[in-house]
């Protein structure tokens, strides 16, 4: 039964063969929190167990449709199998837990495969080695989670950036890297993105006029590098440094708040836009010619258009600063939805149009990197803070652009920091 459980490679197959051993491993570290052991049990349970691991079996058996289910699984039914999941019913099961190999692989650097660093993480190792120095998760470094769980630094940050970038569940997730449960891994990477948003949010987001002043020596370069490749721009256009757009991140419908509810007001309502037909958050981005994110202004309801953004996120203040310090003139470029002021240029010609796309190549690269941005089950809003999620991916897009270059700043001949100097600013 196991070889033919193993040998179905289908997508259905693999899902229920990863919610079966979770179930088992669960089950059995669930009989010594809940302090049940073999010789407890009474007669009748000891059938009812047998009577469970008949259903586990023909449910592994039978699974494709329930149609071809024998008599004995459709009087258990489905539901069944899941409440015996959740009640830990099954604590004597027979079928043995087979992690494979590279289970044990998955906890510190050293031990990681090349092809599997990049493939699965997006990152070399020699580069994870340095993201680990600046994020403070090296080995050696002990990270306490929220319920005084201890993990190993290097552990964290690898299981982190295996969940930014691949949408899988955590039950998925625990089985890959062979945790105990699925709440370790919301625990671990609730801790990752607080640990990185915490210590780098300053590189996106920055309320002051000045939020731009680690920028003040690199502004006559995105000057000359934009101008250099587009010589025959038209008048006016010679001052820009910078692109600005903004970007919708769809999420999850939201269920009815019970404050909102006493106001008379409607969640959904806030968070749906009918243009885009979803409901969701909004950024705003700004991007320099060597492909890093100066500003990622947001969250705000989808329902906002960008103009009123220019406002509130005090854009053009910031480049008038960035101006000012730098001793040369620099300016934005957006679309047709942004209003003109004096940073901020926009141009109706489509040849003009046709160059704001590296814009679009920023954003495009961080929901390829972070397959979670793009993902809109696992957003949901009041509950687990999909803006952090966005804000933390587009924090970890801005060093992985230092440490491999980008599309935008490949166009432009624009090379960026290093990471060291990127995280030093």
């Amino acid at each position: 039964m196991q070889n033919r459980v193993d040998e179905d490679n289908d997508e259905g197959g693999r899902d229920w063969l990863w919610v079966c051993r979770a179930a088992i491993r669960d089950m059995r570290i669930g009989e010594r929190s809940a302090g049940i052991s073999a010789g407890e049990f009474t007669d009748m349970e000891f059938q009812r167990a047998d009577a469970h691991i008949v259903a586990l079996y023909s449910f592994l058996q039978y699974r494709k449709t329930p149609a071809t289910w024998p008599d004995h699984m459709k009087l258990l039914g489905l539901a069944t199998f899941f409440e015996l999941h959740r009640l830990n019913q099954i604590l004597m099961c027979p079928i043995p837990l087979q992690l494979n190999d590279r289970t044990k692989k998955h906890r510190a650097i050293k031990d990681l495969d090349q092809n599997w660093c990049w493939t699965e993480l997006r990152w070399r190792r020699a580069e994870l080695y340095r993201l680990a120095r600046q994020t403070g998760l090296e080995d050696g470094v002990i990270c306490r989670l929220d319920n005084d769980a201890v993990f190993p630094g290097e552990t964290v940050l690898i299981c982190g950036l295996f969940a930014m970038a691949w949408p899988l569940t955590q039950e998925k997730i625990a089985y890959e890297f062979g945790f105990s449960n699925q709440s370790v891994v919301s625990r671990i990477i609730s801790h990752f993105c607080d640990r990185i948003y915490h210590k780098f949010i300053h590189l996106i987001q920055a309320e002051d006029d000045d939020a731009f002043e680690m920028w003040t020596l690199h502004a006559p370069e995105f000057v000359r590098r934009v101008f250099n490749e587009w010589p025959s721009c038209p008048e006016g256009m010679e001052d820009c440094g910078a692109f600005v757009d903004g970007s919708a991140n769809y999420t999850c419908r939201p269920q009815q708040r019970e404050e909102h509810e006493a106001q008379g007001l409607d969640t959904q309502r806030a968070w749906y836009n009918s243009y885009y037909g979803n409901h969701g958050q909004k950024f705003q981005g700004v991007l320099a010619p060597n492909g890093i994110w100066m500003q990622m202004y947001g969250p705000v309801s989808i329902r906002v258009h960008d103009s009123p953004l220019v406002i509130s996120s005090r854009l053009n203040h910031k480049l008038a600063w960035l101006s000012e310090n730098s001793g040369i003139t620099i300016k934005a470029l957006g679309d047709s939805a942004y209003p003109r002021r004096t940073h901020l240029l926009k141009h109706p010609s489509y040849r003009m149009a046709q160059k704001r796309i590296v814009v679009e190549w920023g954003f495009g690269k961080m929901q390829q990197l972070f397959a979670v941005t793009d993902f809109e089950a696992h957003l949901q809003v009041y509950l687990n803070r999909p803006a952090r999620t966005y804000l933390v991916c587009a924090i970890l897009c801005n060093m992985h652009t230092c440490c491999y270059g980008s599309q935008t700043g490949r166009y432009f001949r624009c090379r960026p920091p290093t990471l060291e100097d990127y995280c030093s600013m």
